[in-house]
Formats: structure tokens, C-alpha cells, sequence
């Protein structure tokens, strides 16, 4: 048992913690599978009450079995609630930035069947309990993760002809503490998100774990501050569908797979990307060491909304925030406008308090909706770059328009391209044609002739 209570740590551990916690075991190639989608998909806004629902599941055995531990555990299964907390400040890496404050909460637990061998030989059969309770951190402008901390609680329940001892129960592991942090943070997604698109992400992470237990040393797996990097690529658009198999939600057929690998290349697993729950509706850690975890959406609960069917439609915001930057694209240090629309109901408000936060150059506007709703700042664009490295753009920066009092946001994306050419149009009498429509004819006069 000493040596199968490390191992479901090391699998909780690596599922919410870095990608890289546990060496990789192989390497595989990076694929790009599916055809490309015209879906465009910009950063999603959450809200304070927000809730997600996700059916998991940890499959364990493998490794159990590549650790020559002599144990046989059922998969692990239970539902994992996300729910946003707050809305607030805080600095991440000296600037000041918009963050969601995430909590993430889980109870789960194996069948009776799960068969442990004491180092002395003893063999017991029972269930395996994990209370897990956490909190993310991300960033508001494009959906980074800048922190994370959670605590565990592992029991083991043995049954007795098929019946549980629970006066038996041995606590295994109680309030583990464990406290994740990625400078800068660590793009999971790099908005606006379409089918083909690669990016790496680049970031440094550690992890401090504190507690105890008479089966091992937490401080065992603790990791220092190192340098780290995940690739990712978009690469399939439509419903969640692995093997024949699907999720309980109904709401997502227009959602983007992005697969992901380690800095040495090896595949970490995937997620299903689906605009219309602004979250995943299916994540897969697949790790060579010998375990799978998922993550399937069962129902997602957004708050202030209209016509929400909690297993099927997210409904719409009664109050939204929507931004749109002028340009698809822009070259750096540039001015565009950034076009926001506050509507109640579908209808602009007027004479609302805003403020505009460009965080990537420190550009803070305060602003007031006019009588259409509406705010259209010029946005000087800056040269910052971020951290995510992308095969389609030069950078891809969040701006945020949001009401600071009722802490509602909205966020677009400022992409940056190299590539992109200034044109200057202008009007010559001499390039001009002119055509009078007269019934049936149709009559063509150059202006230059007429001078």
C-alpha cells in the first residue's frame, strides 16, 4: 500500500498540475488530422456563478502495473465541478491583470473491488476515496493559467463480504496541499482558435507541495522553477467523438480538437474546445507512463443568461459586452479602433461606465457608452509579444472592454501579422469609369474626358 498511495498522487498531481510532472515513456510525431473549418473562434467571457459539470474518469492500472506493485484499482470516477468564484486584480509578473478565480471540486472513488498487497504481505480488498478541492487562476484577456492550488484527502475503505468496514476506514493521505504557479502564464488556447492553427507555449513552473502522511513524503514532489514549454495544434472541428465515444452534453457539434505534447514531443493528451459552453467539453490527459483521465461535459450552467437547457443550449447573456478590433490583422505599433457594444436584452445601453484594458502595454481608457451602446477607442497596438509562439501570427494580444461595477467582461483579440501590407487607396479621375443605366442601356464615360 506504501507504494500504490504515491502513485494515485502522482496521477492527481500530474492532472492538475504541470504536463510534464511524470518522464514520458515514448515519442511520437506531431499529426495534423482534419480538414480545415472557416470557424474563427475569439476568447470566451466568463461570469461570476458560471458552473461546469464534468463526468471523470482515472484509469490507473497500467501503471500500477509498470510499478510492479502488486494492486488491482478500479477506475477512479466521480464529477468534477468548475465554477467561476470571482472577478478581480491581481499582478502576475508585475502587471496588473484582470483574473477569473476558479473553484474546482471533486469526490471520487472506486468500486469495491479494488485489491491492494501490504509490503508484509497482507491483502485487502476495498474502495479507494479521493476528495479533491482546488482553485485556478486565469487570465481574463486571453484565458491563460497563471495559478493553481488544490488539496487532497485519499481513503481506503475495505469491505468484508462484499460490505464496507467503515469503522475500518485508514486515511491515507489527508490536506495534501499543492500550489502551482507558470510564468508567464501558460496559453492553453491561443485566441482567436481555428482548425490548423500550432502554437508553443513558453513558461516557467514549479510546484510546492506541503502535508503529511505515514506512506510517504510529500516534499518528494515538489518541482523546482524551471523552464518548460507545450506545443499544441488544432487539429479537427466538429463534435466530441473519440472511438465511437461521446459526452453527455448536446450543446457542442461545432467544437475544435487541440492536441497537445511535451518539450520532448510526446503527446500529453487533448481537449475539445466548444465556443458555445466558452470552456472544453472534453479533455483527455493520455500519459505513456500508464494512466487516462478524462474530463466529459455532462452540463454547463452560465448565469444572467435566456433559454439555457443545463445538458444541451447555454442559452444567451441577457447583459454582454462584445468586442471586435477593427482589423483582422495589424502590423506592430499600429492604431486601430476596438469596437465594444454593451446590450441589455439585445438592446444597447446607454451612458454606461466602461474601461478598456490593454495589459500587454499598460493602456488603460475609461469610457461611456453612446446612444447605441457602443465605445470605439483607437487602440495604439504596441510591440509586446506574448508567450505563445504561432505559426499564423507575430502575436496575439487580449484587450478587454468590461463594466468594473457589476464585473461584467468582454475580450477580443489585437493579432499581429508581419505580413500584413498598408495599402493607400486613392481616387483618380483618370482610373474612374462612370455608367448611366437608361431602361435597357447602359452607357460607360471616363471623368478624365470630361475635363
Amino acid at each position: 500500500m506504501r507504494k500504490v498511495i504515491p502513485i494515485l498522487i502522482v496521477v492527481i498531481l500530474t492532472a492538475y498540475g504541470p504536463l510534464s510532472m511524470i518522464d514520458e515513456l515514448e515519442e511520437k510525431n506531431i499529426e495534423f488530422s482534419g480538414a480545415n473549418s472557416n470557424d474563427v473562434f475569439d476568447v470566451p467571457n466568463w461570469r461570476i456563478g458560471d458552473k461546469w459539470v464534468y463526468e471523470t474518469g482515472f484509469d490507473v492500472n497500467d501503471l500500477i502495473a509498470q510499478a510492479n506493485v502488486s494492486a488491482s484499482i478500479d477506475t477512479l470516477t466521480g464529477d468534477t465541478t468548475v465554477e467561476v468564484v470571482n472577478i478581480t486584480f491581481m499582478m502576475v509578473e508585475g502587471v496588473q491583470r484582470l483574473v477569473y478565480i476558479v473553484d474546482v471540486s471533486g469526490d471520487f472513488q472506486t468500486g469495491s473491488n479494488s485489491q491492494i498487497t501490504t509490503p508484509g504481505g497482507d491483502s485487502y480488498t476495498g474502495r479507494v476515496e479521493i476528495d479533491y478541492r482546488g482553485q485556478d487562476i486565469f487570465t481574463a484577456s486571453d484565458l491563460a493559467q497563471w495559478n493553481q492550488t488544490f488539496s487532497l484527502t485519499v481513503r481506503f475503505v475495505p469491505y468484508f463480504f462484499g460490505f464496507p468496514v467503515t469503522i475500518a476506514t485508514q486515511i491515507l493521505a489527508e490536506d495534501l496541499e499543492f500550489a502551482t504557479v507558470y510564468n508567464p502564464p501558460r496559453e492553453k488556447y491561443d485566441f482567436p482558435l481555428r482548425t490548423g492553427d500550432q502554437w508553443v507555449a513558453n513558461y516557467n513552473s514549479t510546484t510546492v507541495v506541503s502535508g503529511t502522511s505515514d506512506y510517504f513524503d510529500p516534499g518528494e514532489f515538489s518541482t523546482p522553477y524551471v523552464e518548460d514549454n507545450t506545443t499544441y495544434q488544432a487539429t479537427l472541428n466538429g463534435t466530441p467523438t473519440e472511438d465511437g465515444d461521446g459526452i453527455q452534453y448536446t450543446g457542442c457539434s461545432n467544437s475544435i480538437k487541440v492536441n497537445n505534447w511535451n518539450n520532448t514531443g510526446v503527446s500529453g493528451g487533448y481537449d475539445w474546445y466548444c465556443d458555445a459552453v466558452r470552456n472544453y467539453a472534453w479533455y483527455q490527459i493520455d500519459n505513456p507512463a500508464g494512466f487516462t483521465i478524462d474530463w466529459k461535459l455532462k452540463s454547463y450552467e452560465p448565469v444572467d443568461s435566456s433559454g439555457v437547457v443545463s445538458s444541451s443550449s447555454p442559452g444567451i447573456r441577457n447583459v454582454a459586452i462584445g468586442v471586435t478590433p477593427e482589423f483582422v490583422a495589424i502590423l506592430p505599433n499600429a492604431t486601430e479602433e476596438v469596437v465594444g457594444y454593451l446590450t441589455v436584452n439585445g438592446v444597447g445601453e446607454v451612458g454606461t461606465n466602461l474601461q478598456l484594458r490593454y495589459e500587454s502595454e499598460g493602456t488603460i481608457m475609461s469610457l461611456t457608452t453612446d446612444s447605441d451602446g457602443k465605445v470605439a477607442p483607437d487602440l495604439d497596438v504596441g510591440d509586446s509579444r506574448d508567450a505563445s509562439a504561432a505559426s499564423d501570427d507575430w502575436s496575439s494580444n487580449g484587450v478587454i472592454i468590461w463594466d468594473p461595477v457589476n464585473k461584467i467582461v468582454g475580450a477580443g483579440t489585437i493579432v499581429m501579422d508581419l505580413s500584413v501590407v498598408g495599402v493607400d487607396l486613392i481616387a483618380k479621375p483618370d482610373s474612374m469609369i462612370v455608367t448611366r443605366t437608361r431602361g435597357n442601356r447602359l452607357d460607360d464615360f471616363v471623368p478624365s474626358k470630361w475635363l
